[in-house]
Protein backbone atom coordinates (compact mmCIF):
# COMPACT_ATOMS: atom_id res chain seq x y z
CA UNK A 1 0.00 0.00 0.00
CA UNK A 2 1.27 3.61 -0.97
CA UNK A 3 -1.06 7.07 0.44
CA UNK A 4 -3.09 4.12 0.80
CA UNK A 5 -3.78 2.62 -2.36
CA UNK A 6 -3.67 -0.98 -3.06
CA UNK A 7 -2.06 -2.27 -6.43
CA UNK A 8 -0.69 -6.24 -7.51
CA UNK A 9 2.19 -7.95 -7.37
CA UNK A 10 3.70 -10.88 -9.28
CA UNK A 11 4.50 -13.75 -6.99
CA UNK A 12 7.89 -13.34 -7.71
CA UNK A 13 7.18 -9.50 -6.32
CA UNK A 14 7.22 -7.68 -9.41
CA UNK A 15 4.27 -5.16 -9.60
CA UNK A 16 2.00 -5.84 -12.03
CA UNK A 17 -1.52 -3.75 -11.83
CA UNK A 18 -0.22 -0.39 -10.19
CA UNK A 19 -0.72 1.08 -6.16
CA UNK A 20 -3.71 2.84 -7.71
CA UNK A 21 -6.71 1.27 -6.43
CA UNK A 22 -8.48 2.51 -2.76
CA UNK A 23 -10.00 -0.98 -1.80
CA UNK A 24 -8.48 -3.93 -3.92
CA UNK A 25 -9.75 -7.41 -2.75
CA UNK A 26 -8.46 -10.55 -4.53
CA UNK A 27 -8.85 -12.30 -7.85
CA UNK A 28 -11.72 -14.77 -8.64
CA UNK A 29 -12.87 -15.95 -12.20
CA UNK A 30 -10.16 -13.60 -13.51
CA UNK A 31 -11.91 -10.36 -11.71
CA UNK A 32 -11.07 -8.48 -8.30
CA UNK A 33 -13.57 -6.22 -6.72
CA UNK A 34 -11.83 -2.24 -6.27
CA UNK A 35 -12.81 0.99 -5.41
CA UNK A 36 -11.10 3.48 -7.87
CA UNK A 37 -11.89 6.95 -8.46
CA UNK A 38 -14.51 7.23 -6.40
CA UNK A 39 -16.77 4.06 -7.92
CA UNK A 40 -17.10 0.63 -7.43
CA UNK A 41 -16.17 -2.02 -9.47
CA UNK A 42 -13.90 -4.41 -10.97
CA UNK A 43 -10.76 -5.20 -13.00
CA UNK A 44 -9.65 -7.74 -15.38
CA UNK A 45 -6.20 -9.14 -15.16
CA UNK A 46 -4.64 -6.69 -17.04
CA UNK A 47 -6.33 -4.23 -14.59
CA UNK A 48 -8.81 -2.98 -16.80
CA UNK A 49 -11.02 -0.86 -14.65
CA UNK A 50 -15.11 -1.60 -15.09
CA UNK A 51 -17.28 0.53 -13.28
CA UNK A 52 -20.79 -1.31 -11.59
CA UNK A 53 -23.16 -0.32 -13.49
CA UNK A 54 -27.08 -0.84 -12.87
CA UNK A 55 -27.48 -4.53 -13.19
CA UNK A 56 -24.80 -7.28 -12.58
CA UNK A 57 -26.15 -8.79 -16.22
CA UNK A 58 -24.87 -5.26 -17.84
CA UNK A 59 -21.43 -5.43 -16.90
CA UNK A 60 -20.85 -9.00 -17.01
CA UNK A 61 -22.18 -8.28 -20.75
CA UNK A 62 -19.62 -5.50 -20.83
CA UNK A 63 -16.62 -8.29 -19.78
CA UNK A 64 -17.96 -10.71 -22.48
CA UNK A 65 -17.27 -8.28 -25.15
CA UNK A 66 -13.84 -6.39 -23.87
CA UNK A 67 -12.11 -9.20 -22.51
CA UNK A 68 -10.09 -11.16 -25.50
CA UNK A 69 -6.71 -12.00 -24.35
CA UNK A 70 -6.38 -14.96 -21.68
CA UNK A 71 -3.99 -14.32 -18.51
CA UNK A 72 -2.46 -17.08 -16.74
CA UNK A 73 -3.62 -16.60 -12.68
CA UNK A 74 -0.03 -17.90 -11.48
CA UNK A 75 1.59 -14.79 -12.43
CA UNK A 76 -0.65 -12.66 -10.40
CA UNK A 77 -1.18 -12.91 -6.01
CA UNK A 78 -3.43 -10.97 -3.98
CA UNK A 79 -3.69 -7.38 -3.56
CA UNK A 80 -0.65 -5.84 -1.65
CA UNK A 81 -0.04 -2.86 0.52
Amino acid sequence: MQNGNWGYISRDGRMRIPLKFRYAKSFTGGKASVGYAGQHGYIDRQGIFYPIRRTWSDAMSDLRNRIRTPFYPEDISTPTM
